[in-house]
Formats: C-alpha cells, structure tokens, sequence
C-alpha cells in the first residue's frame, strides 16, 4: 500500500510538471508570435525570411510559428528572396450604433490614422482604441500587443478598401513621380 500511495505522489508530481512544461511552451510560443508579429510591422509590414530568423534567436520555433498562423503569409520579393508579410482578418465594424456584436473592431477610420476626426463631438464611431470592447476584439484576434501604428499598418496591409481611392491620373503622376523623380 505505501508503495502505492509513492507512486501516485510521484504520477501527480510527474503529471503537475508535464502541465507546467506545456504552459511554458504555449506562453514562449505566444510570446514569441508577438515578436515576430511586431518584428515585421517594424520593417514596414513585410521582412526578408533569412533577416528574420537571424534576429529572433529560435530557428526551429520561428519557422514552426511561421508555417502554423495565417498572419505570416510567405512570398518572394522582386529579387526573388523569400520573404514575410503580416496579413490579420480583423477589420473595422462600419455600423453606426453597432451593439456590439459583430467581433470587428469599433473605431472611427479618422481617428485611427490621423489621431483627430473632423467630427470630433458629432462623430458615430469609437476614438477609444483601448476600449474593453476593442481590446477583447483585439485579443481574440492576438493583436493587442500592438502600438496604434502597428495596428493602423496591419490594418491597411490586410484590407485594401481602407486605402483612399486613387484617379486614373493621380496613378500616372505617383508612377511618373517613383520612375523620375518629383514633379
């Protein structure tokens, strides 16, 4: 009976410290998600592979994270090097009034990437990007470790109808403007 009575003391210690190895590697894997996520919206939204591994120590972590999350989304650059673009589903709720339950984030656009809004006093939508509710959207989408430029780069990157549109001839000029110089 006592050595019975050892082994289950022993099961449950060896249990107890299986379960606190596996939060560990959860919370290093989270961890480091979010410096591979803030890593890349630091280089503008998108960074070579190789320069990635390099600066972010665990090769085999960072490639694992890398393959296994649809916000690291590989391609090739022009030169044919391999790199890392960040890409999230969130997006922003554009319901006036909306209750709440929509699981996008509620934010004024104006607000958002400029830090003021033309309608300050009058305006339908959130200034509060640290609001609970936005914060649990964040959250659930692993994104609120981010600065407002992190968020408003991730946001542009990932939705395109965020960008203002573009003329037929403000194209021409930003064409001319990157082949030869200002205008």
């Amino acid at each position: 009976m006592y050595l019975h009575v050892c082994l289950s003391k022993a099961t449950v210690r060896l249990a107890h410290t299986l379960w606190l190895t596996l939060a560990l590697v959860r919370f290093m894997r989270f961890t480091m998600e979010s410096e591979i996520l803030k890593f890349i919206l630091n280089n503008q939204g998108s960074v070579d592979t190789e320069e990635l591994v390099y600066n972010l120590w665990d090769y085999s972590l960072v490639t694992d994270i890398l393959c296994k999350n649809d916000k690291f989304v590989p391609c090739l650059s022009t030169d044919k090097k391999p790199r890392v673009v960040v890409r999230s589903s969130v997006t922003i709720c554009r319901v006036k009034d909306c209750p709440g339950s929509c699981g996008h984030l509620h934010l004024c656009l104006a607000f958002l990437f400029s830090e003021s809004c033309p309608f300050r006093r009058g305006c339908s939508f959130s200034h509060d990007l640290q609001s609970d509710y936005n914060m649990e959207v964040l959250r659930e989408f692993g994104l609120e470790a981010l600065n407002r430029t992190e968020l408003c780069l991730l946001l542009l990157q990932s939705n395109n109808t965020l960008l203002p549109p573009v003329s037929m001839a403000g194209r021409i000029l930003f064409v001319h403007s990157i082949f030869y110089g200002q205008l």
